[in-house]
């Protein structure tokens, strides 16, 4: 009886290790994922911003807003 009860404390000692691990793997993998997506995400938006900056200055040059030397400026 004494060893029967050893052995389902220590089976459940070890399930709870290997729970421990496989959530810590999942975690972290999720973490690089989250991280992963919102470097991609930043990337994607300066870029946006830089072609809509570069959009807007052409058509306040082309319409002839602000000066030349305004527009170099900005």
């Amino acid at each position: 009886m004494y060893s029967m009860c050893t052995y389902f404390l220590a089976l459940q000692k070890f399930q709870v290790h290997e729970d421990t691990a496989i959530a810590y793997k999942m975690q972290s993998a999720e973490y690089k994922n989250h991280v992963s997506r919102n470097k991609e995400q930043r990337k994607s938006v300066r870029a946006g911003v830089r072609t809509a900056k570069e959009t807007y200055l052409d058509e306040v040059r082309n319409a002839g807003i602000l000066p030349d030397n305004s527009v170099a400026e900005m």
